[in-house]
């Protein structure tokens, strides 16, 4: 088991706070490394401090050409920190070694031989402004027959391949749609499966800041406020803010519905194909 999973596991952090789960409508805000002009002159003064800060700090994946930190990257650890530079610091830095560990760039299908083929996480299209649309369906879960390291793999390999195809003129950023039907607590209430969540929460705070644009949950079962009152605590504030939980009509705002699966509110008879296929297809539009 790696560093990262060994920390990760070992944490034993109480619950203390706990939040319902409601069904709330929330303004999607856009990355601000998407709309740069945004920025104050302090903040602006401050991004030239740490990138200057910064500029020694290296990982395997730069050094290879499979990473380039442009401006848009490296300013999401400052906005992630509130342009603290000594916290934004720490955790670019722990980010590199993260990344030095995890070798993100050179995880593919194969090394996700339990979980690839079960498609837990689709790329579904893109939303009406042409933001990349990942969904993940508790329907194909199994903990059962994938141990956590590949799950943190599988995770890991999803943000990559998203990133990957985003187009940068129109937004830096995801939609995660997390459909909960077929979720029980059996199944998905148990602590290996609670360990699951909490590393996907943690992988987009602290490796992705400002990708995520907004999180739709839909579909969700009267029991899994239980568990959402664990997850909770992990989840910062900025992320929480963007959680909206619902039903699947609500998705026919943010998706066409002819990209839509009929199940969802729309009008797609297609089944949505596994990653591989998704992308060659997005990449042909």
């Amino acid at each position: 088991m790696s560093g990262f999973l060994k920390r990760f596991a070992s944490s034993n952090e109480k619950v203390n706070e706990s939040s319902s789960v409601s069904e709330t409508t929330l303004n999607v805000t856009p990355s601000r490394t998407d709309c740069w002009d945004g920025f104050t002159e302090a903040e602006l003064s401050t991004f030239e401090d740490f990138k200057a800060k910064i500029k020694d700090l290296t990982c395997k994946e730069i050094e290879s050409g499979n990473l380039t930190l442009d401006d848009k990257y490296i300013m999401r650890f400052l906005i992630a920190r509130d342009f603290d530079l000594k916290k934004a610091f720490k955790m670019f830095e722990t980010h590199l070694a993260w990344r030095d560990e995890m070798m993100p760039s050179q995880i593919t299908s194969e090394d996700l031989p339990n979980v690839f083929n079960t498609g837990i996480y689709r790329l579904l299209g893109k939303t009406k402004t042409g933001v990349n649309v990942v969904l993940s369906q508790s329907k194909y879960t199994d903990p059962s027959k994938y141990d956590l390291e590949e799950f943190v793999k599988y995770v890991v390999y999803t943000a990559e391949k998203s990133i990957s195809l985003m187009d940068e003129e129109v937004s830096t950023q995801h939609l995660w749609v997390f459909d909960l039907s077929g979720w029980t607590v059996w199944k998905d209430g148990g602590m290996k499966a609670s360990k699951m969540t909490q590393a996907l929460v943690s992988i987009a705070q602290d490796h992705y800041p400002e990708r995520l644009m907004k999180s739709l949950i839909i579909n969700a079962p009267t029991l899994f406020s239980a568990f959402w009152n664990i997850i909770y605590p992990f989840i910062d504030n900025a992320t929480r803010a963007k959680v909206q939980f619902g039903k699947p009509k609500m998705l026919v705002d943010y998706i066409n519905r002819e990209d839509l699966p009929v199940e969802y509110g729309g009008t797609k008879q297609e089944e949505i194909p596994l990653w591989i296929d998704s992308f060659q297809v997005l990449k042909t539009q």
